[in-house]
C-alpha cells in the first residue's frame, strides 16, 4: 500500500495561516445526536473516544479542528463527480492518460482523469455557474467569452487548448472556469468524507485514526494526514439522503420591503457556486427571509446534519428549524461565521426550515443551508 507523507508540508501550513492548534481532542456525534468528547481513534471499525467504544457505523462524525478563516486565496479547485472538491494548483497534463496533474495545498501529487471532473474553478473569478448547449469541455473566460476545445498541455503558469483547427495559449489568471458538460456528479452514500481545514471536501474510506494522524484512502491512493489539518471526518452511512431531493409540502415567502427571491437549490440565488468561507459545496438551499419551506417525512429520520452561514453581501437573518412543531434549532446567521449543525429527529415526522428577518429586518439577506442530510433510522 503506497502512502504519502506530509511531514514537510507543515512549513507551508505555518507559512500560509501562522499558528496551527496542536491539541486533537475531538467532538464525536453518534446517528442519534449524542455528543461525546475526548480523544479519538479508528482501529477494524471500532472508533474509541475516552473509555467508550462505538462501531462507526453508529456515528455520523467527529471534529478535530476549525476551518481556517481567511477569503479563498488564488487557489484552483476541482469539483469531481464522486462529489469531492479540492483546493490547489493544476500542475499539468498527460495527453496519452487523459488526466490532469494537481498539486494540493498540503503537497500531495494526485492525477485525475477528465472523465471524473466535473468542473474546475477558479477562485478570485466570478463563480457563477453557466449553461451550456453542447456537452464537452468548456473553457469560461473572465471576460465571459467560452472556448469549446480540447487541452493540449497545462503548465504552472499556461493552458494550451485546440478548438478545431485552431490553437489558443492562454495564461490561467484569465479563466474563470472549466467545465465538463455532460459529466455529472454522482455521491455514494457509503463513502466516508474527510473536511480539511482549508476546505477541501474529500470522499473515500477511512482507515485508521491515530492520536496524531488519519490514513485516509482517496482517489486510490493511501493519504496519511496530519490531525492538525483535520477539520471534520463524516463516517459513510447508505441511509443518508440529501433535503435537496425531497419536495416540499409547502412553501411560503414574504417580503419585507423589498422584492423576494425565489428559493434556489444548489447554488445561490444569483446562479454562483454554494459557498462559505473557504468552503464551495456541490449541494444546498439558499433562500431569502422570510421563507418557510414544510416537509412530510415519509418515514423516520433520527438525524439532521447541515452547515449554515450567509451570502458574503448580506447582514443578518434567523435560521429557525421545527421538528413536529417543536423548536429544534433558532440561532442568528452572521456573514462572518458559520457552523455545522446536527439535529436529534426521534418522532420528527414534520419538518419546517424557517428563513426569518434578522434583528435589522430583510436587506435582501439569505441564508445558505448547504449539505443538509437526513439519516434514516
Amino acid at each position: 500500500m503506497r502512502r504519502v507523507t506530509f511531514l514537510m508540508n507543515y512549513v507551508l501550513l505555518f507559512l500560509y495561516f501562522g499558528f496551527i492548534q496542536l491539541s486533537h481532542a475531538g467532538e464525536l456525534v453518534t446517528n442519534n445526536g449524542e455528543r461525546l468528547a475526548g480523544s479519538v481513534t479508528l482501529t477494524k471499525g471500532q472508533l474509541k473516544i475516552g473509555k467508550k467504544s462505538l462501531s462507526v457505523k453508529a456515528c455520523h462524525s467527529v471534529t478535530f479542528n476549525p476551518i481556517f478563516t481567511g477569503k479563498k486565496e488564488s487557489f484552483q479547485y476541482i469539483f469531481l463527480t464522486d462529489g469531492s472538491i479540492v483546493s490547489g494548483h493544476t500542475s499539468g497534463f498527460s495527453r496519452p492518460k487523459g488526466a490532469i496533474d494537481f498539486t494540493t495545498l498540503l503537497g500531495e501529487k494526485l492525477s485525475f482523469p477528465l472523465s471524473a471532473i466535473h468542473s474546475i474553478l477558479y477562485a478570485g473569478s466570478p463563480a457563477k455557474i453557466p449553461v451550456y448547449k453542447q456537452n464537452g469541455l468548456h473553457i469560461r473566460l473572465k471576460n465571459k467569452q467560452v472556448i469549446k476545445a480540447t487541452i493540449d498541455y497545462m503548465t504552472p503558469m499556461l493552458i494550451g487548448l485546440r478548438e478545431g483547427k485552431t490553437k489558443h495559449r492562454l495564461k490561467k489568471d484569465r479563466i474563470a472556469r472549466i467545465d465538463n458538460v455532460g459529466v455529472s456528479i454522482k455521491l455514494r452514500p457509503q463513502s466516508d468524507l474527510l473536511i480539511s481545514r482549508y476546505g477541501d471536501r474529500l470522499y473515500g474510506s477511512i482507515e485508521t485514526i491515530t492520536a496524531k494522524t488519519v490514513l485516509f484512502r482517496f482517489n486510490k491512493q493511501a493519504l496519511e494526514l496530519p490531525l492538525s489539518v483535520v477539520s471534520r471526518i463524516e463516517f459513510g452511512n447508505a441511509s443518508r439522503v440529501s433535503l435537496t431531493e425531497i419536495k416540499p409540502s409547502s412553501h411560503t415567502s414574504t417580503a419585507f420591503l423589498d422584492r423576494i427571491h425565489a428559493t434556489v437549490y444548489n447554488k445561490t440565488l444569483f446562479g454562483a457556486q454554494l459557498s462559505l468561507g473557504r468552503c464551495y459545496y456541490n449541494k444546498g438551499i439558499a433562500a431569502q427571509s422570510k421563507t418557510v419551506l414544510s416537509y412530510s417525512l415519509n418515514r423516520a429520520y433520527q438525524l439532521f446534519s447541515f452547515t449554515v452561514g450567509l451570502d458574503g453581501r448580506a447582514g443578518h437573518a434567523q435560521l429557525i428549524i421545527k421538528g413536529a412543531n417543536t423548536v429544534l434549532f433558532d440561532e442568528p446567521v452572521r456573514p462572518d461565521l458559520f457552523k455545522s449543525i446536527q439535529l436529534p429527529l426521534s418522532g420528527v415526522r414534520t419538518l419546517q426550515v424557517i428563513v426569518d428577518y434578522g434583528k435589522f429586518g430583510s436587506g435582501g439577506d439569505f441564508v445558505l443551508l448547504t449539505e443538509p442530510i437526513l439519516i434514516k433510522k
